[in-house]
Order: C-alpha cells, then structure tokens, then sequence
C-alpha cells in the first residue's frame, strides 16, 4: 500500500515519538513498479531532509500526502519541508535530482515539479494508477 511505502521510507528518519514526519492520505494499493520507484524518490528527498533539509533541526517538519482522482485514474503525492534551515538550490544537478525530475516521472507515465523555494523543499508528482 501506498502508507507502507511511505512508513517504510521514513522509518529511519524518525526518532521515538517524533511527530515531525506526517503522513496522511487514502489507502490505496500499488503496482510493484511504483513501489520500487515512489520509495526511491522517498529516500531520496529524506535523505536530502536529513543532512540539509527540515530534517537536519529539530523544529523542521515533513508533510507527505497522497491521494486518487475521483474515478481512481491518477495518484498524487505531495512532499513539503517546512521549519528547516533557508533552502540553497543545489549548485549541481546530481543522480537524486535527475531521479526525482526525469526517471521516475518517466517510468510512471507521470509529471512532476521539484522546487527548492527558500521556506522549504517540495515535491509535486501525479501518476496514473494501474488498472
């Protein structure tokens, strides 16, 4: 399920009691490939939370939802920091950002938008679900 891959992504980035990750959204079943790629991408951005992001101070927060289009057709994600540090764009585009950006959203069938805006990291992503 679409809550497993999240819990399983953000396990390592959570403390005893740590209400700064949250995560909400519909139960909603995923083909293997989503998994596979939706968890990389979840690494990918905690990672990033982690070592530069909300997640690098204790007052940072992450916010992930996800959610189906009325007819079920298409799944969205959101990802968004809030409570970190000023975010810097990266200087270089690395593996993680042509990850996010290109890959994923390629191999989904789906779009997406990365943005480094100053208050906080976020990630859009829509994708059509598997029939």
């Amino acid at each position: 399920s679409f809550a497993d891959v999240v819990a399983m992504q953000m396990q390592p980035f959570r403390e005893e009691n740590d209400e700064r990750i949250r995560a909400t959204g519909p139960a909603i079943m995923l083909q293997p490939d989503a998994v596979q790629n939706l968890g990389l991408v979840l690494h990918e951005l905690a990672t990033n939370a982690s070592k530069h992001g909300a997640l690098s101070v204790p007052e940072g927060q992450v916010s992930i939802e996800w959610s189906a289009s009325a007819a079920g057709e298409r799944i969205a994600v959101q990802w968004q920091e809030s409570g970190g540090p000023p975010v810097q764009p990266p200087q270089r585009r690395g593996f993680g950002q042509e990850l996010i950006e290109r890959i994923v959203p390629q191999v989904l069938k789906g779009t997406g938008a990365l943005n480094f805006a100053p208050n906080g990291v976020s990630w859009s992503f829509e994708f059509p679900a598997a029939k």
